[in-house]
């Protein structure tokens, strides 16, 4: 299986449980393995035989500004789900992390989920 990746997309969204979190939209750091046949694509050269990372990045960043999500949980689960409904996505890694909420002892936390279809 060969993957396409999207590294460190960042986002500003709303997303947290505690006041501080609430009080403001943070910063979200997005990074994705998408496992899928790449084989068409390389022989026909055609983007539409693919996986469009960009159309991706997009589709991911469009959910930052619409909702507000509670955990990071949520949030890599709803991408993970995103990017399975594109079909040709045929196993996905979702990595989203807070690089700021933290930041006196760490550089970020976060979760990491893989999701198959």
């Amino acid at each position: 299986m060969d993957t396409i990746f999207i590294k460190n997309l960042r986002l500003e969204m709303s997303i947290g449980i505690t006041e501080p979190e609430l009080a403001a939209k943070q910063s979200v750091i997005i990074n994705l393995e998408l496992g899928c046949d790449i084989s068409k694509a390389v022989q026909s050269g055609d983007v539409s035989d693919t996986v469009n990372y960009y159309s991706v990045a997009k589709e991911i960043e469009a959910l930052a500004p619409h909702r507000h999500f509670n955990l990071l949980e949520e949030l890599a689960e709803e991408i993970a789900a995103l990017c399975l409904d594109m079909g040709s996505v045929k196993v996905v890694t979702v990595k989203a992390e807070k690089p700021n909420i933290m930041s006196e002892l760490c550089d970020s936390v976060g979760v990491k989920i893989e999701r198959k279809a």
